[in-house]
């Protein structure tokens, strides 16, 4: 089997990993944020571990494009360009959108009434409670592994893997989750509609819309003092 070319194949090391995990946490909930200042020595204080393996963790993250080493000066968060933010929905909606596609051609009864039923954990979750964005996040990428399972592509669901984190990372800078929610419910309505009456078009064009109504909100909410109407995702 290939390697992930996001995550490639690595020795095991347990304080990178540590080191790794913790830094990514952060970043994917929101508690770092778009071009903070970061460094080696405040890791390493923070999670016990020495130089070598933060330093280690540190290239991973750059790699997979959260955070930028800056020589003789440190680290920091990435802060994406609109265009950047644009290019990752636009990639992000095609890849769940042929998910949902071959979802709605190969999903299962059982697997549609799996879905259905995280779909209704969403419905019930209430958009003023504080932890309801996290709550969403996480069903929200449960209900959508189902529909990968449903699509039995592992090729395409490899890729689409690699795309939850930056994704989770762009929206939680706006705490969108919560924010979005009640837009969301009704997307996925559509979504599982058109899965459960196997029309594969429709099910792609529903995803690719949910997806990329995430990207324009990303934008509208960090870029909306700079960005020209005419760089609307």
């Amino acid at each position: 089997m290939p390697s992930d070319p996001v995550n490639p194949v690595r020795r095991p090391d347990l304080k990178r990993d540590l080191v790794y995990d913790w830094l990514k946490r952060r970043l994917t909930t929101g508690r770092l944020c778009f071009g903070e200042r970061l460094s080696i020595r405040e890791i390493s204080a923070q999670t016990g571990a020495s130089r070598f393996p933060v330093q280690a963790a540190v290239n991973d993250l750059q790699v997979e494009g959260f955070l930028h080493v800056i020589p003789q000066s440190g680290l920091r968060v990435v802060c994406p360009t609109v265009v950047e933010i644009q290019d990752f929905f636009l990639l992000f909606s095609r890849v769940e959108g042929i998910l949902a596609e071959l979802s709605a051609l190969r999903r299962s009864d059982a697997l549609l009434g799996r879905m259905q039923a995280v779909h209704d954990k969403i419905r019930a979750l209430d958009s003023t409670e504080s932890v309801s964005g996290e709550r969403y996040r996480r069903l929200n990428q449960t209900l959508h592994g189902l529909l990968h399972t449903a699509a039995n592509s592992p090729h395409l669901e490899r890729a689409a893997k690699a795309n939850w984190s930056m994704s989770d990372f762009l929206i939680n800078q706006s705490n969108l989750f919560r924010s979005h929610l009640e837009e969301s419910v009704d997307q996925h309505d559509k979504v599982l509609a058109a899965i459960g009456a196997r029309d594969a078009p429709a099910a792609r064009r529903e995803m690719e819309a949910h997806i990329m109504s995430f990207g324009a909100d990303v934008i509208s909410n960090m870029f909306k003092e700079r960005m020209p109407a005419s760089r609307a995702l």
